[in-house]
């Protein structure tokens, strides 16, 4: 698997995953609505993004960062990771049910490739 940042792409750079002949593209808008930031490491690859939450009321909130370790091995053994400092994070977090949304929406994009 191959996962590259394509900067050419209209006005947000668009995050390629390539495996063996198959190939997609990250999610962007519906939250997401932050550029990707790409690391890669011997083991795995560290793509990081925030999420705009957006209230009852359709005012936007916070901003909750958050990482998808995917490990070269077995990708589809993806983590979701969130830095939060505080509390409010937290709560958006569990509110919105930001954590199975993340894992479907990655995992249904995983699935397209691997």
């Amino acid at each position: 698997m191959k996962i590259t940042i394509d900067e050419e792409y209209m006005f947000t750079p668009e995050v390629i995953i390539t495996h063996k002949d198959k190939q997609t593209t990250l999610p962007h808008g519906s939250g997401i609505d932050s550029n990707y930031f790409l690391e890669e490491n011997k083991n795995q690859y560290l793509i990081y993004n925030s999420y705009h939450v957006m209230d009852d009321m359709g005012f936007y909130r916070i901003w909750i960062d958050y990482k998808v370790v995917i490990p070269k091995e077995n990708p589809k053994d993806f983590k979701i990771k969130f830095p939060c400092y505080n509390s409010t994070g937290y709560y958006w977090i569990e509110r919105i049910q930001l954590r199975p949304y993340l894992e479907e929406l990655y995992s249904m994009v995983l699935d397209e490739v691997c």
